[in-house]
């Protein structure tokens, strides 16, 4: 288990099935959206993002780091902004 760089809490790293790593609140929660989808990969959970209204055989959850870190911006990419052809 790691810790987030900038809120110093224990995060465990998860990888969806396109490979994208993705920071998870350790142990499970009722309200997460992030079910398990087997085993690990690369020492990552393999998990998938549940939709809104989507089961999941699984009923274990997890919550994205990004939902409950209080410094979640300062680790979102940033779109470019798009320029205005006038």
């Amino acid at each position: 288990m790691s810790s987030c760089s900038s809120c110093g809490r224990p995060v465990e790293w998860a990888v969806t099935g396109t490979g994208k790593g993705i920071p998870i609140d350790p142990g499970a929660r009722a309200d997460g959206n992030i079910a398990r989808q087997g085993s690990r990969v690369a020492n990552a959970l393999l998990v998938k993002v549940l939709r809104k209204g989507e089961s999941h055989a699984d009923p274990l959850r997890f919550v994205s780091h990004f939902a409950t870190c209080p410094n979640a911006d300062k680790h979102r990419k940033r779109k470019p902004a798009s320029v205005d052809k006038a």
